[in-house]
């Protein structure tokens, strides 16, 4: 059953990295990847000491944020003979079956490097804890400023083209011989730091694809956050980059409109499944 579903991949391109098994478990050939993927990163493994020491025992005052995988820790961190601030995400031990995305997030951050993606720090992986440490993001997610007042159009232009150069970079850049495809673009995924630089992040589901079919559809279930799955994948029954571009679209509108894609109304459930209403209302404004 495992090699049947890894060779009908192949037809796609799709590489044997941890995107595949994050969406068909393999028992086996996960214990392999794991290992492979360890001796790899080794060079990026923090002692779980100096996390607790950063994190003050993972003390609930640092709590910055929680996400699918788990809550989010702000710190600081001796690390080369710096003091750096760092947020550390705590893989939640009930979240077991998610230890594939773990290492599909560190797997794709200690790759890709560029201005407006969240930097890796390292990770730590002992005594039962899976730990991503980050650099910290200053003012925290997108989706905590969508209807701040203070937030002028000029900032929110930069976070929009911001956002579109991570995409850009992440789709085309040919240094890296392949385009990822994020699959989990929304406001909470996009940090802000003390400046209102985005800062993308959340790759926990993102996939790999060769140039030459980054335009092929990869079969797939719907991924990502709903309300930001482009409906499309119910026809074509999987993604492709530009299922990124649609969820940048609602991200596109909800900081237009100043609030979340979804309206929490008796009235309406989510905004942009009814494009008419839309056009039509006048609430749509900052």
């Amino acid at each position: 059953m495992c090699m049947g579903l890894l060779n009908a991949h192949t037809s796609s391109q799709i590489q044997l990295s941890h995107s595949i098994v994050t969406h068909y478990f393999c028992a086996p050939f996960y214990l392999i990847m794991a290992s492979t993927t360890i001796t790899k990163f080794a060079h990026l493994q923090i002692p779980l000491e100096d996390v607790l020491t950063a994190t003050d025992n993972f003390h609930p005052h640092n709590i910055v944020g929680q996400g699918g995988l788990g809550k989010a820790y702000k710190g600081k961190l001796q690390r080369s003979g710096k003091l750096i601030k760092i947020s550390a995400l705590r893989l939640d031990r009930k979240q077991g079956e998610r230890v594939l995305e773990f290492w599909t997030e560190i797997s794709m951050l200690s790759d890709l490097k560029h201005t407006n993606l969240v930097s890796l720090v390292g990770f730590c992986d002992q005594k039962d804890e899976k730990i991503i440490v980050t650099t910290h993001v200053a003012k925290g997610s997108l989706q905590k400023h969508l209807n701040n007042p203070n937030l002028t159009w000029t900032q929110r232009l930069k976070i929009c083209v911001g956002v579109a150069r991570a995409l850009s970079y992440l789709h085309f850049d040919e240094s890296r011989g392949y385009g990822v495809m994020h699959l989990n673009i929304n406001s909470s995924t996009i940090l802000l730091d003390e400046n209102w630089e985005p800062k993308l992040s959340g790759f926990k589901v993102s996939i790999k694809q060769s140039y030459n079919r980054i335009d092929q559809v990869i079969l797939s279930e719907p991924i990502g956050t709903r309300g930001y799955i482009e409906p499309d994948i119910e026809k074509t029954k999987g993604v492709t980059h530009k299922s990124d571009i649609y969820s940048f679209g609602v991200v596109l509108f909800e900081l237009l409109c100043g609030r979340r894609h979804i309206l929490r109304t008796s009235l309406i459930g989510f905004l942009f499944n009814r494009p008419n209403f839309i056009m039509k209302t006048k609430r749509c404004r900052i």
